[in-house]
């Protein structure tokens, strides 16, 4: 799907970034709606496997596997800027991996959390929040 946009404000952009993250992972917005500005986001992947979060303080995604498993997890997010990617952890149980993406002050995110099992992946809801 392109991520078309027309001469719109910077939240109908967002939301049409955010409906583009749902529509690649599989997922529905639900209830996730952005969070106020200076505020972060964290999220569970199904069954607590991988715990993610989004700091505004530092523009970090920090993410952790919390199940012994053997699967890796991420994070997938996408920005209001047009910013997007995935950050992976592979270091196992436990263990925390953090990445800074530097954003503008106000910049929307939205992600979510996974575990990237055999076949289908793990994902959680959507999170949003403001960098």
């Amino acid at each position: 799907m392109s991520n078309k946009s027309v001469s719109v404000s910077r939240r109908s952009k967002v939301t049409m970034t955010v409906g583009a993250l749902a529509m690649t992972t599989g997922l529905t917005l639900g209830g996730a709606s952005p969070a106020s500005a200076g505020e972060g986001a964290h999220a569970y992947a199904p069954g607590k496997a991988a715990f993610g979060q989004f700091v505004d303080v530092g523009d970090k995604f920090r993410i952790k596997d919390t199940q012994m498993d053997g699967f890796a997890v991420y994070i997938k997010y996408v920005t209001g800027n047009g910013k997007s990617g995935t950050i992976k952890n592979t270091l196992g149980y436990g263990k925390w991996r953090s990445e800074t993406v530097a954003l503008p002050e106000g910049t929307h995110v939205a992600f979510n959390v996974c575990v990237a099992d055999i076949g289908a992946d793990s994902c959680s809801t959507i999170k949003s929040a403001v960098a």
